[in-house]
């Protein structure tokens, strides 16, 4: 029996209440990333004022009178996020209404690409309830909000190249569809190689309208990542500090165009193989064996509907081509070539792993596309057991994350709920030396602006609006306002332990880990 129209609704809804109670688990929605301050910062000062730039200020302290642009990451990725959380406002969902558009998106493309079929409906189930695709989009990574809307772009395209003619009005669309993927951020150019696979394995499409879609690609993805590359070195704004230190040089290194060069291929390295950058500290088999164990783990329930689609086709006889796998082989490729950047920031490559196994799957799945089968119609009983498994897994995969991240978690819930965005955060060297070290790193995760003094003599005059975070009780005319204990924590501490010193083996420092206990006082 077929799902009926009301029990996919019934389905999806299900789902989708599912996956934004797994996101919810990952960082209690607090927004932990620079991308989140930014779009706070438009929420608070205005986007126009901001003039639609990418503003992270912690706090939005100085963020009209000196912002502090993130170049080399395009705005627009976060614009549907403002965007959204503004005209849903009324929900009271913030920028999880975001969350559940992307959802809603993502989930329609895989249930397009694959069939439109009860079993494509449940892998598209399968795919946004996995820690995989949950966890990086929550940080509202750009490069993340770029790849995911791939998926129902590909869904999109792929049904105006099936039509029986190709008119200049669908080249209209391919192209303007293909501007704004593009225009999103620089990392489309990761799965420009995949869709292009998926495009040309897929029986049916127009030849015409395939080469429009290459020629369109090949213009307007080089040019966006040209731009990207020259707004993070600063050569989009020959003013700055960036565009000084990419260009600076002296005459025994050749110059200022041979050090910016230099400094170029210096940059490309710390991303790619070089022991700089994101590499430091890192070897082939540390970066393998993080992004095997965070992709197998994230993405497994995934991996798993993969091979039941492989074995299923060679169990009815069909032949198996390499094209079919090509997409996904070139996802890897993308983590392989850039092994230092998805190393350092292992969840991220899920996303772009998670869209070479849809279009590879897209290509196994090809010859049932066209009709539906009886085995390809799934029960409704049954597939709410499976959502429910793949809800139970991720439930515990991200709790198993959350014991993890729990210090931080604890010190951002302390600073959150009894400061204001406005206050400063002042730390006192003498008296918490570790917490002062880490005083650089705690501004993105607190959205505070922080001031590291040497004692209370040192702050300035007006303290009105200064708050003091010690990890050490402070004594003196301190009124603590409020205390974070190390008894109220959550923790599987032998896995937690485990997973750091098998799995991860960060660098000393490589990763924020805060005191367990904290305290906030207010000066009297």
């Amino acid at each position: 029996m077929q799902i009926a129209p009301a029990g996919k609704v019934l389905f999806f809804v299900g789902v989708t209440c599912a996956a934004m109670f797994l996101s919810y688990l990952i960082d209690d929605n607090f927004g932990l990333s620079w991308p989140n301050n930014a779009v706070r910062n438009w929420q608070e000062f205005g986007f126009l004022k901001l003039h639609g730039r990418l503003v992270p200020n912690p706090g939005g302290y100085d963020a009209i009178e000196h912002p502090e642009s993130y170049n080399g990451m395009s705005p627009f990725s976060l614009y549907p996020v403002f965007f959204a959380a503004k005209i849903f406002g009324w929900t009271g969902l913030g920028t999880q209404a975001f969350h559940v558009l992307l959802l809603a998106a993502v989930f329609w493309g895989i249930w397009k690409l694959l069939g439109r079929d009860d079993l494509a409906m449940l892998v598209a189930a399968a795919a946004v309830l996995c820690p995989g695709y949950l966890r990086w989009p929550k940080i509202l990574d750009p490069n993340t909000l770029a790849i995911l809307p791939a998926i129902p772009y590909a869904a999109i395209v792929a049904g105006i190249l099936k039509k029986p003619e190709f008119t200049t009005a669908d080249g209209t669309m391919i192209l303007i569809l293909t501007l704004m993927l593009a225009s999103l951020n620089w990392s489309v150019a990761w799965i420009c190689g995949p869709c292009i696979f998926l495009f040309l394995g897929t029986p049916g499409l127009s030849r015409r309208g395939f080469i429009f879609l290459l020629a369109s690609m090949a213009v307007v993805v080089p040019v966006i990542a040209i731009v990207s590359m020259a707004s993070k070195f600063g050569l989009m704004h020959p003013g700055s500090s960036a565009s000084a230190s990419a260009l600076a040089g002296n005459p025994a290194e050749g110059g200022p165009v041979s050090a910016g060069v230099t400094k170029l291929i210096e940059r490309i390295g710390g991303y790619t193989w070089a022991n700089a950058g994101y590499g430091v500290g890192l070897t082939t088999g540390r970066a393998f064996v993080r992004l095997a164990f965070v992709n197998g783990v994230g993405l497994f329930p995934l991996w798993l509907v993969f091979l039941h689609a492989v074995t299923r086709r060679i169990r009815t006889g069909q032949t198996l081509s390499w094209l079919m796998f090509i997409p996904l082989a070139l996802t890897m490729a993308d983590i392989v070539v850039m092994r230092n950047y998805f190393a350092h920031h292992p969840w991220m490559s899920s996303p772009v792993l998670l869209v070479g196994i849809i279009f590879s799957l897209a290509l196994v799945r090809a010859p049932h596309c066209a009709e539906t089968t009886k085995a390809d119609r799934v029960p409704f009983k049954i597939a709410m057991t499976v959502a429910v498994l793949c809800f139970a897994y991720g439930s515990v995969v991200l709790a198993c994350f959350r014991a993890n991240e729990m210090d931080t978690l604890m010190l951002v819930r302390l600073v959150r709920q009894h400061t204001t965005r406005s206050e400063a955060i002042v730390i006192l060297k003498k008296s918490d030396p570790k917490t002062a070290g880490l005083a650089g790193r705690l501004e993105e995760p607190l959205d505070r602006r922080i001031i590291v003094a040497d004692d209370l003599k040192d702050l300035a005059a007006e303290k009105d609006h200064d708050v003091i975070l010690s990890a050490v009780q402070l004594n003196g005319s301190l009124r603590l306002i409020a205390q974070s204990t190390a008894h109220s924590r959550f923790r599987l501490s032998g896995l937690v332990a485990w997973f750091d010193r098998t799995i991860a083996r960060r660098r000393p420092g490589d990763r924020l880990d805060p005191p367990g206990t904290y305290f906030l006082y207010a000066p009297d």
